[in-house]
């Protein structure tokens, strides 16, 4: 692996340990689950397949609308 390819990972790995570490607070609060945009519940199925997701499908999606 060239500098670039390692450094992009690691900055992609960085990330998702901060993701998992704010998901951890959101347990010991007892918000987990929560969206942080709407304050509705997350899809037990979305938590499934992404356990450290902060946000609802639905928030989720404006949000990468921009």
């Amino acid at each position: 692996m060239d500098q670039t390819t390692r450094a992009t990972l690691r900055q992609h790995l960085e990330a998702r340990l901060r993701e998992v570490e704010a998901a951890l607070r959101r347990m010991e609060e007892g918000t987990y689950g929560i969206c942080q945009a709407c304050g509705r519940p997350i899809d037990v199925a979305r938590l499934k397949a992404i356990p450290f997701a902060a946000f609802c499908l639905e928030c989720q999606s404006k949000r990468e609308r921009g």
